[in-house]
């Protein structure tokens, strides 16, 4: 679960949850991260993700790279 800064609602937005969805995707082509399921939280402040990383990556490696992008 990714969580906005101060839990403001910015995932409201259509166009936000498609930059955001974008950027996550670029971010799967880049390191071979399978993004398996994506949903953005009912009060919009957050992101919910499956997400199957590669053995050379961490897990927090992954959550910085997701962030970043």
């Amino acid at each position: 679960m990714l969580v906005s800064k101060y839990l403001f609602k910015v995932f409201k937005n259509p166009t936000t949850q498609k930059v955001v969805t974008d950027a996550f995707k670029e971010a799967e082509m880049q390191y071979g991260i399978q993004i398996r399921e994506l949903s953005f939280g009912d009060d919009f402040a957050h992101i919910h993700m499956e997400v199957s990383i590669p053995n050379r990556l961490s897990v927090a490696q992954v959550i910085q790279i997701l962030k970043s992008h």
